[in-house]
């Protein structure tokens, strides 16, 4: 909670009433069906709240607290999308619409606001900014991003896995982990589907 920007941290933006804590199990009452990839990945705890703007309209705040820097990140890659972008924020700030995604240390951040107005998305950006400056973490991709993100094949569209339900959301080969995945990449190479298991 000492990450949330407080009122007057962020110009015109004020924190709502509403401030909620998922741990372990519970997230399946926030995520109905899609909280199976957070525990995969090695999800401890989420905190979710809301900031209103001067027009009344609402931001969207989630701050999930995972295992490890990796966790974060490969969760991270499987929120972002294919398109939007890439902004100075947190690790690899990725702006869609109205949607903001960032991961630092070993959190990953989700900002949601209510609509694409310009003023909409100038307030999910401060807010993004605001929150990714109190996270003094950092953290690092894992080391088969060195490989595979990079020239001269680098892999875009990137999702990394760190277990069978990561992959099986991505390319199903069979419902039994067949592949024992473990840890991995999936992504596209000169318009190939590419996996590195």
């Amino acid at each position: 909670a000492g990450l949330l920007p407080t009122g007057g941290e962020v110009a015109g933006l004020t924190p709502g009433d509403t401030l909620q804590t998922f741990q372990g199990d519970d997230l399946y009452q926030m995520i109905d069906g899609g909280a199976d990839i957070y525990h995969e990945y090695g999800f401890w705890q989420v905190l979710s709240t809301e900031y209103v703007d001067g027009r009344g309209k609402i931001i969207k705040l989630e701050l999930y607290e995972m295992e490890s820097p990796l966790a974060a990140y490969g969760i991270y890659s499987f929120k972002v999308g294919e398109g939007g972008r890439s902004l100075a924020i947190g690790r690899e700030g990725r702006l869609e619409d109205y949607y903001l995604n960032f991961w630092k240390g070993n959190l990953q951040v989700t900002l949601i606001g209510q609509d694409a107005e310009e003023e909409t998305v100038q307030g999910v950006v401060a807010l993004a900014a605001a929150v990714a400056a109190k996270i003094t973490a950092t953290g690092a991709r894992p080391e088969l991003s060195d490989l595979l993100l990079r020239e001269p094949l680098a892999f875009s569209r990137t999702k990394y896995l760190r277990g069978p339900i990561g992959l099986m959301n991505t390319y199903l080969f069979d419902r039994e982990n067949i592949f024992r995945v473990r840890d991995g990449f999936i992504g596209g190479v000169e318009g190939c589907l590419a996996m590195v298991l």
